[in-house]
């Protein structure tokens, strides 16, 4: 399975997995309501694709935004 980027929330069967950092993931049973908390070694590359990808999606944000003003503006 490929990595990820940025931050991402997914459900696997009775799991909900929450990406939050490179190097920290929660875990949480749908069922019970348990979380476990998964702290996992990164490097100093992991984060830089972190935040590589967290630009991308504010400069996504920020583009969307524009187009939706100028739609607004005609």
């Amino acid at each position: 399975m490929a990595k990820k980027k940025g931050s991402y929330v997914e459900i696997i069967g009775k799991w909900k997995h929450e990406c939050v950092s490179p190097s920290r993931r929660y875990d949480t049973n749908l069922e019970t309501g348990e979380v476990i908390i998964a702290d996992t070694f990164c490097t100093w590359e992991d984060w830089e694709d972190w935040f590589d990808s967290m630009e991308d999606v504010e400069s996504t944000k920020e583009d969307e935004q524009a187009d939706e003003q100028s739609s607004n503006n005609t």
